[in-house]
């Protein structure tokens, strides 16, 4: 059963892989001027990590190598989602950044986007604490 979910696992994150790249070849212009802000993202999503994993007293090799491999994969779905939603007319980050990809042209404000992005960002945390105080407790291998 966990090889099998393994299996799906590593051909959806190969299918969303080719995707992401085929967006980002075909709009390098447009993706461009989203990368500022989705740089700032980054830093604020790392800087979390790196403090949850301080305060549960797991700053282990694996953070060191899995932590390039966050940054990255955050930078280009970040930039990325941002191009998206501007080719359908919706404000990627309405709170932060409302013109953000708009490039002149009026922009729907989106409930769903604030609430999925605190929705998403709320459940990452607590998967990533409930992971570290597994292995702080032995219940998973370290590293």
């Amino acid at each position: 059963m966990t090889v099998g979910l393994a299996v799906v696992h590593g051909i959806t994150l190969f299918v969303m892989v080719v995707a992401v790249a085929i967006h980002w070849f075909s709009r390098r212009d447009e993706i461009r001027q989203c990368s500022r802000f989705a740089w700032t993202v980054v830093a604020a999503y790392a800087s979390a990590l790196v403090a949850v994993a301080l305060a549960a007293g797991e700053a282990t090799w694996s953070l060191v190598i899995a932590l390039p491999v966050d940054i990255l994969r955050t930078f280009v779905f970040t930039a990325v989602g941002i191009s998206c939603c501007a080719a359908v007319g919706i404000t990627a980050f309405p709170l932060l950044r409302p013109d953000l990809g708009s490039q002149g042209k009026p922009m729907r404000r989106s409930l769903v986007t604030p609430v999925s992005f605190g929705l998403l960002l709320a459940s990452h945390v607590v998967f990533n604490l409930g992971v570290f105080w597994m292995e702080a407790q032995g219940f998973l291998p370290v590293g």
